[in-house]
């Protein structure tokens, strides 16, 4: 069974694409850091707001130097659903054991009424995995269960889209 990300590969490449985040942020903390570094060990250090102006310095230096480290490593992505440039947001949503059955049936059949009753749970060894566009044109969904200690696909994957993609948008809110 297909996962989403080798559905969207494989399927729906032409409408979907994975992106890498802007860097620019990222290395804007940087060079903001290590400015305020440098600005500072030209300056005697005798009070207290030069030692934080110094803390803050390195902090923002440490938090750059790993935003740009994961954004240049590929670990900061994320999907745009390509008619309308909107970003996608991905989320597993999970819920009960008794209610699975009928989810995991739902989303085989491309049934949507038993998808807009759902309750999220806070932790469940069942859940949903939904990636939805911002402007809630597409929503892609695929029932997994978890095989000890990773969930992994019960059913295929299936893509709604226009009024019933709008119906399902709350379960990524």
């Amino acid at each position: 069974m297909k996962t989403i990300e080798q559905y969207i590969e494989t399927d729906f490449s032409d409408k979907i694409s994975r992106k890498r985040n802007s860097p620019i942020v990222a290395l804007l903390i940087l060079v903001v850091g290590i400015a305020m570094l440098v600005l500072l060990r030209t300056v005697r250090m005798d009070d207290t707001l030069s030692a934080t102006c110094l803390t803050v310095g390195i902090i923002a230096t440490a938090i750059g130097v790993i935003l740009t480290a994961m954004n240049f490593s590929g670990a900061m992505t994320h999907y745009v659903y390509l008619p309308t440039y909107s970003r996608m947001r991905d989320k597993n949503v999970y819920v009960s054991s008794d209610d699975y059955k009928s989810i995991s049936q739902a989303v085989n059949d491309g049934n949507l009424q038993p998808l807009t009753g759902i309750r999220p749970l806070v932790s469940s060894n069942s859940a949903l995995r939904v990636l939805a566009s911002n402007d809630g044109e597409c929503v892609i969904v695929q029932a997994l269960r978890d095989q000890g200690g990773h969930f992994e696909p019960e059913t295929n994957v299936y893509v709604f889209s226009g009024t019933s993609a709008a119906a399902l948008l709350y379960l990524v809110k």
